[in-house]
């Protein structure tokens, strides 16, 4: 069993607290006294990017990193605990001050990203979820829109990336036609640096008005709606204006 160092105090909390960043000896500054705390990402939610420190199992914790609390979190179980790239896990994975700790087959030659479902102390949904990148992380540098479109057609949506995806991340679609009230997620398919995905014809009807964005996660993931800024790695979305077409 991995052995590490515990911390030398214990503060009392609720599991409402946040995760926010990771100690350990796997990833980031790699030791079991210092925190990498995670910074904003889309939404509510929060990443940290970085390189394993080597190839194999590689342990962690999460840490609250917030507000100046610095509460480890493991796993429940009596072991410690391997997690899956592209899995969420959720409050019932995790306990305060738990004596083990998560791990991940890791790859000095990769990228890691960490999410959490969102910052603060407390917020209202715990959850991490962990992609593995096999190079380079891709950003979307240009997105296809047209001002309108006519009913009854699909409407093909083209991103641009910064290069050629490396395996383990995807790009993803994410339309609406009420405003956000509801949306799909749909994974986009093409090669080198140009990739495409549909929206279907039967949400084009006369008068609709639809908005898009694209964003970048783990590769042949099935993403809710609901999970799209916890799944973000990152998004082009006009400047925060989301791009839009009206149906005419």
């Amino acid at each position: 069993m991995k052995k590490y160092l515990l911390p030398l105090f214990l503060i009392i909390v609720t599991y409402s607290f946040s995760q926010n960043g990771i100690i350990g000896d796997g990833f980031g500054v790699s030791d079991w006294n210092t925190t990498d705390c995670f910074d904003s990402s889309a939404g509510s939610s929060r990443i940290f990017t970085t390189n394993s420190n080597g190839t194999g199992d590689k342990y962690f914790r999460l840490v609250t990193c917030w507000d100046g609390n610095y509460t480890n979190w493991g796993p429940q179980n009596t072991n410690d605990k391997l997690l899956l790239y592209g899995t969420a896990y959720n409050s019932d994975d995790m306990i305060i001050n738990s004596g083990k700790a998560y791990y991940l087959d890791a790859n000095s030659s990769f990228q890691y990203v960490f999410k959490i479902r969102e910052g603060g102390n407390p917020p209202s949904n715990l959850g991490v979820v962990i992609f593995e990148v096999q190079g380079e992380i891709r950003t979307i540098s240009s997105v296809s829109n047209n001002a309108t479109h006519s009913p009854g057609d699909p409407y093909t949506v083209t991103a641009t990336l910064s290069g050629s995806l490396n395996s383990g991340q995807g790009v993803y679609l994410r339309y609406t036609n009420d405003s956000w009230n509801t949306s799909s997620v749909v994974e986009m398919t093409g090669s080198t640096t140009s990739y495409s995905a549909n929206i279907p014809a039967e949400v084009n009807v006369a008068q609709a008005s639809i908005s898009y964005y694209i964003f970048t996660s783990g590769s042949g993931l099935t993403i809710s709606a609901e999970d799209s800024d916890f799944f973000t790695i990152n998004s082009n979305t006009n400047s925060g204006n989301n791009f839009s077409y009206d149906v005419v």
